[in-house]
């Protein structure tokens, strides 16, 4: 323990040449500054111990970090260092402020420490600077001086850094020791706020409040007694080492739902869309996925007979790699007792057995699949007896014959039931967890919430965790109590029940359930009561909420400062659970349902003429802005009437919320795919970052705006719109986001069991730079995929070729002559208009007057036709029949799609001279569908089979060199097979249009990476799409009456109702049943209908066009298409069982 040594002085420190001085008077001055620190070193000795010392709280002296400290208002009584008493400081007046000087090589730092007999007090510090000292700058040589003595501490991102003499005597920043609640006062100090756990903080600053580490249900867990894992439906990997908890929390929308490991340091994790992950005791690494369908269970005898099944899929690792047996069909559970005796499920009645030479099927109870109940569960116990469980609650049991029994066990529907490695039979019956005993089922252990689980960790402890983040183990250590249950995840029940948060005026946070809370000053404060708190907002200086008695009354309440006062109850005739409180004031409240409702502070009366309204927000009663959840509408009110400003809506579309910076700044969401932004003139549309739906969106610091999907899948989205756009956010609060809320302290975020908080400013998500793409990696050119510190996935654009084009490498190269040379090759003897009756299908244009398509009467052929002179040029036939004709105009190649293959077909010199000459190329699966991709390139969506008889396969894009065949990459992909694809090369977009889903893709030639950047959902069936570049558009024209366009930047438009169907809709045949017939010409989309072609504006959605066309009755439509030179638009047609080819010369 040592004591600073003060020295005093008479008004002011002492300080080294102030400018004017004299040499003399300096000299002077060192002489002094040099017996002095003679005496500070003499005085800075070790004092005893605490337990030894006089340093006693009598004498108002304080221990800090083993240094002897006088209380806040004290000083020390004397310069000895043995005396360690402190008396109280006079009134001595204001000090000087820390000064600093040199002494030779020394820098000489004097801060006040007080006053005492009516002088002030400082301590001084000499410091050696190791490159000299300037006695003019009173600073040492060599620094870069980030700061100085005068700013003492800075506080960032919740941690505060104090400013210090370094080993080389520079100021500089310290190390940064987090504040305890992770907030900063300001840029100077820590405040009082949550306390967080840092190591629980998401790469975007989302840390748990609560003492447990995670919310939502638990999925997957493992231990082996002295470490635990648990995967929970958050999106992160937890692990509690006995004494504190850490976690590693995966990308977007990953999944991990089963675990299994040899041991602590190989750990495998599988899940969602064939995610595998892999733990050495370090570090968690991702394995490529052979197959994009959902992993439910893995289990392994060793570390290199590792077994993993999900739906329809069954992997095995050796050792070194994954691979997919061929005769093995597992719909996702596993169980086993070594590597000779094993099961997988294969249906709810059907398991495919391993007895160390073979595969036994073996049969369930149940006669066929319908109509079964599936399984959740297998085990096996330590005497080798299999239990698989199924979802009506009944335990089946396997027999020595290889038959599964049910056991003779009671149960109810829906119980969770399970067999422990010991034999013990476990159920779960709401939140009572039974054991069987003797027959008979015996409560164990009252859970706090619904869905839990039952899991079983290496050594065969059975543990129990729920949907709200809590997790307990049964703890046999206690002979006398071996049912006792140790609960680890620090689950607070408090925090469960809570639905809604509210941002008090002076800095506090509400929330509201069952019961209401408040933060302020560090400190949660409780409220019980009976009423259910459906929303809560603040309104004014007013706490409003709508709430729900325990006889199903609705009620509108008011806070008192102790309780909820009733305003309102009754009952509406839309329920008010989920309903949403809004006004102005606490007289000028609108409840939003249906029909809209307002609050007078007097009565709760209907708004005429409105309706549903599901989000409002305004700046003064005369401006309101409104949506609805039907239809995409937009409305206004004026403070007289409504008026619907926009409305490209179509059937199941919505907005949900609205939020008004100002007049002329505007943000509005939904599940539309978008952010749609008014600024005063026009609407416009914003990337959806996330999953396209949105259930809310509220501010936070100024400018900026949180949008968040209550129910999106297993995973909800939030979105942090910072000024400049939107980006998706790692919360990890849970598959439920129920609200979100900003204080001056920072931004709160309530999930299922959990509440997270992130201040404002968090560390900020830096991406990689253009200048350090480009320059760094040595692009001139191109659009190029990065990540930035976050894990976000982002495009950067290094620049455009003005002339020529930007080559794989990144730089800017003459773009070589097309070999498929149509400039030159006019319209040939064409009319104006006319047709030619063909015998084929799947039409495309090459040069002028000549085309290639597939003749009726052979599926697997192509023909090269000149519609000019009516003459067959070439034919060429193949193994497989056609699906599909591209032309890349670059080769001269005809890329022709079969089911298994991709043929290119070179044209040898000009199109129709010599033969044709083809080569084949052969892909992993089915081909779908194919687009032309980067020069030379080719795009395939291939389907491929998954091993066995089942039919069930995998989306995957394949990227072919059209040069050589050869299949550079494989890419499984989350969509939907089918559709069209359309690549944007200038943006590197890759558009695959599937049954009802859209999925934008980037892409990368560095490696071949196609990364999905967003997905719309819910575009329609039957839609004909197409990429219109120069609009900035892609545009899927569908049939019953609808054209979607999707901008590039994904605001989504529906023309529903507002244009003509090209089919008649009244028909009983076919044709309003299948695929439009449309094409693209600039900025308009070319329609075909029965007798004409219609040219449709894509901004205004107006026909600005109609040519008729040659007299028929259609019974099929084909699709519109173009020469290469665009000199000539086809447009075919099936009459009386042949294809009629029109043309039109424009």
């Amino acid at each position: 323990m040592t004591k600073p040594t003060d020295v005093v002085f008479s008004g002011t420190p002492l300080r080294y040449r102030p400018f004017g001085s004299t040499t003399a008077s300096r000299n002077i001055e060192a002489s002094m500054l040099k017996s002095l620190i003679t005496l500070l070193i003499v005085f800075a000795t070790a004092c005893a111990s605490k337990e030894s010392s006089p340093c006693l709280a009598k004498n108002h002296c304080v221990l800090q970090d083993g240094d002897a400290r006088c209380e806040e208002g004290y000083a020390w009584r004397s310069n000895d260092p043995e005396d360690l008493v402190c008396v109280a400081m006079g009134d001595c007046g204001p000090c000087q402020a820390p000064a600093v000087s040199c002494d030779g090589d020394y820098l000489v730092v004097s801060e006040v420490a007080g006053c005492k007999a009516g002088e002030c007090v400082y301590t001084q510090t000499p410091a050696l600077c190791v490159n000299g000292c300037d006695d003019i700058l009173g600073a040492c040589l060599g620094c870069n001086n980030p700061c100085d003595s005068n700013t003492q501490t800075q506080c960032a991102a919740g941690s505060l850094s104090t400013c210090t003499l370094d080993a080389l005597g520079c100021w500089s920043w310290g190390e940064a020791e987090p504040c305890e609640s992770g907030v900063c006062q300001d840029s100077h100090s820590c405040r009082d706020g949550p306390t967080i756990s840092r190591d629980l903080c998401t790469v975007d600053g989302w840390c748990p409040v609560v003492p447990q580490p995670f919310g939502g249900a638990l999925w997957a867990l493992w231990s082996d007694g002295e470490i635990l894992w648990v995967a929970a439906e958050d999106g992160g990997l937890y692990h509690y080492n006995g004494t504190s908890w850490s976690a590693f929390y995966l990308d977007f929308y990953e999944e991990v739902y089963a675990m299994w490991g040899s041991a602590a340091n190989d750990i495998w994790a599988v899940g969602k869309a064939g995610l595998i992950l892999h733990f050495d005791g370090s570090l968690w690494q991702r394995w490529p996925m052979l197959y994009q369908r959902d992993l439910h269970s893995v289990w392994g005898s060793a570390a290199d007979n590792v077994y993993a099944a999900g739906d329809g899929v069954f992997l095995h690792f050796d050792g070194d790699s994954w691979s997919a047996p061929d005769d093995v069909w597992a719909s996702g559970l596993i169980a086993g007792i070594d590597a000779d005796n094993f099961c997988v499920a294969a249906t709810t009645d059907r398991f495919n057995c391993w007895n160390g030479s073979n595969w036994v099927e073996e049969y369930g109870p149940y006669s066929g699949d319908v109509g079964n109940p599936s399984l959740t569960a297998m085990s096996v116990t330590a005497a080798g007896v299999f239990w698989a469980a199924t979802l009506w609650g009944e335990l089946l049991l396997r027999g020595d014959d290889g038959y599964w029994r049910p056991a003779a066990t009671s149960h109810e529907d829906g119980d969770h039931v399970w067999a422990s490695r010991d034999g013990s039979l476990w159920r779960l019956n709401d939140r009572d967890l039974q054991r069987q005993v003797d027959g008979s089922w015996q409560s164990e252990l009252e859970l706090p919430c619904d869905g839990a689980k039952l899991f079983e960790d290496n050594l065969g402890t059975t543990w129990v965790g729920g949907d709200c983040g809590f997790v307990s183990k049964l703890d046999d250590s206690d002979s006398e109590d071996a049912s006792a249950w140790l609960q680890l995840s620090g689950f607070d029940q408090r925090f469960h029940h809570l639905e809604n948060l509210a941002a008090g005026p002076d800095g506090s946070l509400w929330a509201a359930g069952d019961q209401t809370a408040r933060f302020a000053d560090g400190t949660w404060t409780f409220w019980q009561h009976e009423v259910a708190i459906t929303n809560l907002e603040w309104i004014g200086s007013e706490l409003m909420a709508l709430g729900l008695t325990p006889s199903f009354e609705e009620q509108l309440l008011r806070w008192n400062g102790s309780g909820w006062q009733v305003l309102w109850q009754g009952t509406l005739d839309d329920p008010i659970y989920g309903a949403k409180l809004w006004g102005l004031s606490p007289e000028d409240v609108y409840v939003l349902v249906e029909p809209l409702h307002h609050w007078d502070g007097t009565s709760l009366e209907v708004v005429p003429n409105v309706g549903y309204v599901s989000g409002l927000h305004g700046l003064s009663a005369e401006s309101l802005w409104g949506v609805r959840d039907t239809y995409t509408s937009i409305m206004r009110y004026d403070g007289d009437t409504w008026n619907t400003l926009y409305g490209h809506g179509w059937a199941g579309s919505a907005l949900t919320s609205v939020w008004v910076f100002a007049e002329d700044d505007v943000w509005f969401h939904g599940d539309i795919g978008s952010f749609i932004h008014w600024d005063g003139t026009h609407f416009t549309g914003h990337p959806s970052p996330g999953l396209s739906f949105g259930d809310m969106m509220v501010p936070g610091a100024p400018g900026t705006l949180w949008a968040a999907s209550q129910y999106s899948g297993n995973n909800s989205t939030l979105m942090y719109f910072d000024g400049h756009g939107w980006e998706l956010q790692r919360h990890a609060a849970g598959a439920q986001i129920r609200d979100i809320a900003h204080t001056s302290l920072g931004t709160w975020l309530l999930g299922r069991g959990q509440l997270r908080f992130r201040q404002h400013p968090a560390e900020p998500c830096i991406p990689e730079t253009a200048n350090e793409l480009c320059l760094g990696g040595g692009f001139s050119c191109g659009t190029w995929l990065t990540t930035d510190t976050c894990g976000h996935k982002r495009q950067v654009v290094c620049g455009d070729c003005s002339t020529g084009e930007c080559s794989a490498a990144g730089h800017c190269v003459l773009a070589p002559a097309p070999i498929l040379d149509c400039s030159t090759t006019g319209a040939g003897a064409l009319a104006t208009t006319g047709s030619v009756t063909l015998s084929g299908r799947d039409f495309v244009g090459l040069c002028g007057s000549e085309i290639v398509f597939v003749p009726a009467s052979q599926n697997n052929s192509i023909v090269h036709f000149d519609v000019a002179t009516e003459t067959e040029l070439h034919s060429l036939s193949f193994t497989e029949d056609v699906r599909q004709i591209s032309v890349d105009q670059r080769t001269g190649t005809v890329v022709v799609r079969t089911e298994s293959l991709v043929h290119l077909v070179a044209l040898v010199g000009r199109v129709g001279l010599t033969a044709w000459q083809a080569t084949s190329v052969a892909l992993a699966g089915d081909a779908e569908n194919m687009a032309l991709g980067e020069p030379g390139e080719l795009f395939v969506d291939v389907f491929r089979l998954l091993p066995g008889e089942h039919g069930m396969g995998q989306a995957v894009l394949q990227t072919v060199d059209l040069a050589t065949g050869e299949v550079r990459h494989t890419t499984p992909y989350r969509g939907f097979q089918g559709g069209t694809m359309h690549y944007d090369a200038k943006a590197r977009q890759l558009f695959v249009y599937g049954w009802y889903s859209l999925h934008k893709l980037a892409y990368d030639p560095r490696e071949g990476l196609l990364h999905n950047l967003e997905e719309v959902d819910d575009l329609g069936d039957y839609c004909s799409a197409v990429l219109a570049p120069e609009a900035h558009k892609y545009v899927a024209y569908c049939s019953l009456n609808t054209v979607v366009v999707v901008d590039t930047d994904y605001m989504v438009h529906s023309t529903n109702g507002l244009l003509p169907s090209p089919f008649d809709n009244n028909s009983s045949d076919n044709r309003n049943r299948s695929f439009p017939a449309v094409a693209l010409s600039g900025t308009e989309l070319v329609v075909q209908k029965q007798d004409s072609l219609e040219w449709i504006d894509l901004s205004s959605f107006e026909v600005n066009a109609t040519v008729a066309l040659v007299a028929c009755d259609p019974s099929t439509l084909g699709k519109p298409f173009y020469s290469q030179n665009g000199s000539i638009l086809y447009a075919a047609a099936e009459c009386s069982s042949e294809w009629q080819l029109r043309w039109i010369v424009p």
